[in-house]
């Protein structure tokens, strides 16, 4: 009966295996803080390699429809063009190499973008919506994305590959816009308007030859341009010299001593039988042949829209099923719906055609009525001439007064060309979130392996002793 009871050669006890992970105790102790060491070093390695850029968001203030105030194309690029680079790495003490451009990051982005995403996402939500209604929201999503990345900048510095510390990261996202601003403003310009930008301005103004005479008037005829701009410009228009001269008062200044000085000694002038004088008559007649030319390409464009869009059919019709305060619109609206806005597409530019046929018609009367200045002979004295150069000196000197204070004004209206939205920071952490979770993980599977191991591992003599 005792031998039914008792344990067979091959049965292992619990006593055995206590017995075993007693003799092994020391490599159960070490081999869990060896893997949670090397746990650490795992951790300290992926925060080493880890790319942890530092960014920063800037608002673009003067930037509109992708250009610059002064209607020169806007790029993204232009933030970390050659100057610029070159103007912060001097100011931080560094090389600007192929290394320092590369870890200096700008694009389109703004930090709103991922609150569209989520709003549109939250509309796609729903189950319910038909594949026109689906095509619509992301056709929103695509543009509201696109004025949203266009309105801001995206600056990323990746600081470990500078080998700088994030201090000085944050010092260059900050210094980059800046440095931007101060080079495209001062160098290129770009918040002159561009109108305004392109007019030139004279000290100097005489009466006293057939050339003079012609080169005067063209300056007079930029002069009244110029002035017409300014008083038609909300921003502008209430500027004043010291003498409480608008742009509006010298435009009509400018007009009286076009009519009553000018034109007679241009009239004068242009009677001369010379060379100059015949090239400037014969640029006239072809100044006017070229623009009946194009007003009668005009005439026949109009005609063309003109024929397009009575030839239209009627938009949506029974098309449109509702139900309730609901309106369920099917294939065919939405084709209408194109049709639609193409037809007020072509109205936009018809209305462009007729607005450039009114300004060539209108250049064309004032190149008309300088050749029939020419048929006419006029005489006056030399204190004719004499009060003439000095009515045109005293409304140039005030004409290009008002030109400086219209660029000025220009510029501090406009201020600057970016703004900060909020502090550069760190993109993630240089230490692992789960760095705790993975040294304590370590240490577990490296305590499983010393028990294991303590098991599987044949008794040694000195084991056998114990």
């Amino acid at each position: 009966m005792s031998d039914v009871y008792a344990p067979a050669d091959d049965e292992i006890s619990l006593r055995d295996i206590a017995v075993k992970l007693w003799r092994r105790r020391g490599l159960i102790v070490v081999l869990p803080i060896i893997t949670a060491l090397m746990g650490f070093g795992v951790v300290l390695l992926t925060a080493v390699s880890a790319k942890t850029p530092l960014v920063h968001y800037i608002s673009l203030t003067a930037i509109e429809n992708g250009n610059y105030p002064n209607g020169v194309l806007y790029s993204v690029n232009d933030i970390v063009s050659p100057e610029v680079l070159d103007e912060v790495a001097r100011r931080m003490g560094l090389e600007n190499d192929q290394k320092f451009a590369d870890a200096i990051m700008v694009s389109n982005s703004s930090p709103v973008t991922e609150g569209v995403v989520r709003k549109y996402a939250d509309r796609l939500a729903n189950q319910k919506l038909s594949s026109p209604e689906i095509d619509a929201i992301n056709t929103a999503l695509e543009l509201e994305l696109r004025e949203t990345s266009q309105r801001g900048a995206r600056i990323s510095v990746d600081f470990k590959a500078l080998n700088i510390t994030a201090e000085q990261a944050e010092e260059i996202a900050i210094l980059l816009p800046q440095i931007w601003q101060k080079i495209f403003t001062e160098r290129f310009q770009i918040l002159d308007n561009t109108k305004l930008q392109n007019v030139t301005q004279r000290d100097d103004i005489s009466l006293a030859s057939t050339r003079a005479v012609l080169e005067a008037n063209n300056y007079v005829l930029q002069m009244q341009n110029s002035l017409n701009l300014l008083s038609n410009d909300s921003r502008l228009r209430s500027l004043q010299l010291d003498n409480g001269v608008t742009p509006s008062d010298l435009a009509r200044a400018v007009a009286s001593f076009e009519q009553l000085y000018l034109g007679a000694i241009l009239s004068r002038n242009l009677n001369n039988d010379d060379d100059l004088t015949a090239f400037y008559q014969d640029d006239l007649r072809l100044q006017i042949l070229q623009s009946d030319e194009q007003i009668a390409g005009l005439d026949d464009a109009i005609e063309s829209v003109q024929v397009i869009i009575s030839g239209g059919q009627p938009i949506l019709g029974n098309s449109s099923n509702f139900a309730g305060d609901r309106m369920q619109i099917d294939g065919t609206a939405i084709e209408n719906i194109i049709e639609l806005v193409n037809t007020s597409s072509l109205s936009d530019y018809l209305t462009a055609l007729y607005d450039k046929k009114i300004a060539l018609i209108n250049q064309r009367s004032d190149l008309n009525r300088q050749q029939n200045k020419i048929q006419t002979d006029v005489k006056f004295t030399a204190d004719f001439m004499l009060s003439a150069e000095q009515n045109l000196t005293d409304l140039n000197r005030d004409y290009v007064t008002l030109l400086r204070k219209a660029r000025n004004m220009n510029r501090a209206n406009i201020g600057s060309l970016h703004q900060s939205l909020g502090k550069p920071y760190v993109i993630g952490g240089t230490i692992p979130k789960n760095s705790i979770l993975i040294i304590i993980l370590a240490g577990l599977i490296g305590g499983i392996l010393a028990m294991v191991m303590a098991l599987i591992m044949p008794y040694s003599k000195q084991d056998e002793a114990r």
